[in-house]
Parts: C-alpha cells; structure tokens; sequence
C-alpha cells in the first residue's frame, strides 16, 4: 500500500512539475510580447505628441505668415476676401491663381465666421448649369442653405451666382442669387491639408 502511495506521490510531483514548467514555457513568450506591446504602444503615443505639438506650430506658423497676406484662418481652412470687386468667374480665376477656390460653406459655424468678413461678397455656388439645382464649385450638391427668405429668385431670370448679403439681424438668412457679371468682392477658401506647396500671394 505504500509503495503505491509512494508512486502516486511520485506521479502527482512530476506532472506537476510537468504542468508549471510547460506553463512557464508557454507563458514567458506571451508575457515577452504583452510587455513589448506596450512599450511599443506608449512609443508611438510619445511620437504623436511629438507630432501634434510640431503641427500645431507649424499652422500657427502659416496663419501668421499668411495673415500679413491677408488670408485669415478659421476651423482647416483660410480665407482671403478681396479689396476689389470682380465678376463670379473672374473672382473665382483669382482663387485660383491663389491656388484656392471660392468658399464653400458647410457648416452653421463655417456661415457665421464668413458672414463677419463682408458683406456684399461671391461665395463659390452656382446654378449655371441646370437652374434650381445649385451646385459648389467642386461639383457638391446644395443640401443645407442660409437663403434670404425671399431668395433665390431667379430674378428676370439672370441671377445664376449666389452672394452673401446681410439685409437684417439673422447671419443665417443672408444668401441670394445675382447677376454672375455683376462685380462684387469675393471670398476664397483653402483648405489646411492642402497648404504643403501653398505660395500666398
């Protein structure tokens, strides 16, 4: 009866031993790469940091350099509004040797901040090519608009280009239609991710 006592004891000590020796095998690569995925996560967090803070220079950077041009920057984009007056596509011409476009606005916060620059400006949307169906100068569809009540009008059936106009107390009634050969000053926009080969002029 020892005897077999004996071996049982002798069994259940080896495969014990069996067991966490296979355990510390198995785990000491798994707890190697744990370890190494975190040193690397903590790696790469310190590197975008780094990044951020160089990025967050470099546009304040551009926006002080740009604004002596007379470009000024809010949200990813600058915007340069004219001192001159020009027709639609001679405004939007200018935009593009600026290597910009007329602005395209998107948001409720992008219509109040282009509101605060001028009134009696181009923005870039038109309807030259199928009227009622009004169209941003990259080809977007019309989805969300800050028209005046009354506008647009389509006025003697001339009004193709639409400008800001403040008439009243609500910046988000402020587009209509007009004329595209009439002369008004004009806001470009550029965007931010775009500026890498930027020349402000």
């Amino acid at each position: 009866m020892q005897n077999i006592y004996g071996k049982l004891a002798t069994f259940t000590f080896l495969t014990l031993t069996f067991i966490f020796g296979f355990g510390y095998i198995f785990c000491s690569p798994l707890n190697y790469s744990w370890k190494s995925l975190i040193n690397r996560t903590i790696k790469e967090k310190e590197e975008l940091q780094i990044l951020n803070k160089n990025l967050t220079k470099e546009r304040d950077h551009l926006q002080e350099k740009l604004s002596v041009f007379g470009w000024r920057y809010f949200g990813s984009s600058f915007y340069f509004l004219s001192a001159e007056q020009k027709t639609w596509d001679e405004s939007r011409q200018d935009c593009q040797m600026r290597e910009a476009d007329l602005v395209i606005i998107n948001s409720e916060e992008e219509q109040r901040f282009v509101v605060g620059l001028q009134m009696g400006a181009w923005i870039g949307l038109t309807d030259k090519d199928k009227e009622g169906t009004w169209k941003w100068v990259d080809g977007t569809v019309l989805t969300t608009g800050f028209w005046n009540p009354s506008q647009p009008d389509d006025f003697q059936g001339q009004e193709d280009c639409a400008e800001i106009y403040i008439q009243g107390n609500n910046p988000l009634q402020t587009w209509k239609d007009q004329q595209c050969e009439r002369k008004l000053n004009w806001i470009c926009e550029k965007m931010l991710f775009l500026l890498s080969y930027f020349h402000p002029v």
